[in-house]
């Protein structure tokens, strides 16, 4: 029996080729596997039917696509194993590659296939269809690249364009693959002509990615949710393009799976993928890892997150506050409370139990800010602050699910002041001295003498009074607390049993503020009556002098006049110029 010549690209039409394997075969076996007709590539005619033989030593098989399509596979006693394919009513869909491969027989080359190329011209089918995800054609370098558009005839002139441009490349054609070569980020068709029709191909997108080390970042919408509220954690790779997401949270331990959703900016560039929980339960709770690969370079990282889920809101202080604060007068003065809540508080501010506001004239400042996720600082600024406003405040924060607060009484403190020093004389022939004066917290009075006038206080500190028992009966001291001006009072009286000379008191007040002191001269008891004596004495004598010089003056006079009590001559001169015609 004569076989039929097969060359390749040859055309069978409109018949049924059978091959008796095992006649051609026979003497082959040991050369491994036979494809009758051996192609590479053969052209069919339309609604042809065709039978394809492959043969070898270990059972074969014909593949289509990575599909094994219906065959009938046998086997001969001399050890020579076929299997038939037969493609009936051919179409252009049946154009493409067919390949026969070893049935997973143990000891031969697993790699080891032979392939052949079956084109059947359908004017119905102009570019053959592809899978959309090779529509999209992914660069991880500049290296040449396949646009698969594919034709069933390949007598067809085929040309490639950039989309709406009419002008073809200059790129070579292979029939079998499509055209290959080195391409920019654009958008490529292929055009053919069939009869007088022209025919384009889906639009293929040629997109350049980033390959590099994978930079993984983890965040969350809410790292704390309430039972029954969304969970959303983001896993973002910036820097590369090409890589892989696997997400381990505890829902999928108990085999509930959530799949995530991914997408691509093109603006950043970055790759985002998305793992959403509706509804969250308790038993969410935990750690959130998100585990990245990159198969180019064979990168990988991950990143976790954790989340609580919560029964329901809270509202917790953190740290504590002194029951009193203080603030000094006439300076500003900031209050802050630290605390953590979920969901969001609503946060009031009150002074003696009176809602406290933002002043319009700047007095009062208040603020809450959200310094992390859950963590809050609220603050009340007093700015210069002033007596009035010292008392009891009150910070609530709260919302729907729990509330907290907390309270102190701010002091005012005032710096002391000495109001009086005067020094009496009581019928008793005691001397005091009283000293009265203010401030807040409480002042402390000290008293301090000294007996050198000239060198004090200048170059002689004065002596503090001692705590002797004798100088404590000379002393009396009150305190009063004068509620309406919020401050207390100090009144101190002492009493010097004796004063031998002029003496220099001192009554210093002193607080946390600082001090204030003032001076009196206390002179001794007895100098008034010396001064008396002295000034009496000095009196007299001036008298006695004036007396004495008075009577010295009329002795004087006396003693001008004439003897025998005549009037002076000086006296009848002047009569007779008075009168000279009686002369």
């Amino acid at each position: 029996m004569q076989l039929p010549r097969a060359v390749p690209a040859s055309v069978l039409i409109g018949q049924v080729l059978l091959l008796p394997p095992l006649l051609l075969l026979g003497p082959q076996a040991s050369w491994g596997l036979v494809i009758t007709p051996p192609g590479p590539e053969l052209v069919l005619n339309l609604s042809s039917t065709f039978v394809l033989t492959c043969s070898g030593p270990a059972p074969v098989v014909w593949e289509r696509m990575s599909q094994k399509p219906p065959q009938e596979m046998t086997g001969t006693q001399d050890g020579t194993f076929s299997s038939v394919l037969t493609l009936a009513n051919v179409t252009g869909l049946d154009t493409g590659e067919y390949f026969c491969t070893y049935k997973g027989s143990p000891g031969l080359e697993a790699s080891e296939r032979k392939r052949l190329y079956i084109f059947v011209p359908d004017p119905a089918v102009g570019f053959l269809p592809v899978d959309p995800e090779e529509l999209f054609i992914f660069l991880t370098e500049i290296t040449e690249t396949t646009i698969p558009c594919r034709v069933t005839d390949p007598r067809l002139v085929v040309t490639l364009h950039e989309k709406k441009v009419d002008v073809p490349l200059p790129i070579s054609y292979d029939h079998q693959r499509g055209f290959s070569g080195t391409f920019e980020d654009k958008t490529y068709v292929c055009k053919t002509t069939i009869g007088d029709r022209e025919v384009d191909s889906d639009a293929y997108y040629v997109y350049s990615l980033q390959v590099s080390s994978i930079n993984v970042s983890v965040g969350a919408v809410q790292t704390v949710v309430r039972q029954g509220e969304n969970i959303t954690v983001m896993c973002i790779v910036t820097g590369n393009e090409v890589v892989n997401f696997e997400w381990t949270y505890p829902r999928l331990e108990t085999g509930r799976l959530v799949e995530p959703v991914t997408d691509f900016l093109f603006e950043m560039p970055h790759i985002r993928s998305i793992l959403h929980i509706p509804s969250a339960e308790l038993g969410d709770s935990g750690t959130y890892i998100c585990n990245v690969s990159e198969s180019v370079s064979d990168h990988r990282d991950e990143k976790a997150i954790n989340v609580t889920v919560v029964e329901s809101g809270y509202v917790r202080l953190i740290g504590e506050l002194d029951a009193v604060q203080f603030a000094e007068l006439h300076r500003s003065r900031t209050l802050q409370v630290v605390f953590e809540a979920y969901p969001p508080p609503t946060v009031i501010w009150f002074k003696d139990n009176r809602t406290l506001g933002d002043s319009g004239a700047g007095e009062i400042a208040l603020s809450t800010r959200n310094v992390s996720e859950t963590r809050y600082v609220s603050e009340l600024t007093l700015v210069r602050v002033k007596v009035a406003e010292a008392g009891r405040y009150t910070m609530r924060a709260f919302h729907e699910d729990a509330e907290a607060q907390i309270s102190f009484q701010l002091q005012v403190n005032v710096p002391v002041r000495v109001l009086e020093l005067s020094e009496s004389h009581p019928a008793s022939g005691e001397q005091t001295v009283r000293c009265r004066g203010r401030g807040m917290p409480q002042p402390h009075l000290t008293w301090s003498t000294c007996s050198d006038l000239k060198r004090c206080p200048r170059e002689l500190p004065p002596t503090p009074l001692g705590n002797s028992s004798e100088e404590e009966s000379q002393l009396e001291t009150n305190v009063t607390y004068w509620p309406q001006e919020q401050e207390f009072e100090v009144v101190s009286t002492l009493r010097l049993r004796r004063v031998d000379q002029p003496l220099s008191v001192r009554c210093t007040l002193h607080n946390l503020l600082g001090h204030d002191a003032q001076e009196v001269t206390v002179v001794p008891h007895s100098l008034p009556f010396q001064v008396v004596v002295v000034s009496a004495v000095l009196a007299l004598v001036v008298l006695t002098v004036i007396s004495l010089i008075i009577l010295v003056m009329l002795w004087q006079k006396v003693s001008a006049l004439p003897p025998g009590g005549g009037l002076p001559r000086r006296r009848l001169h002047a009569d007779a110029l008075c009168h000279p015609r009686g002369r």
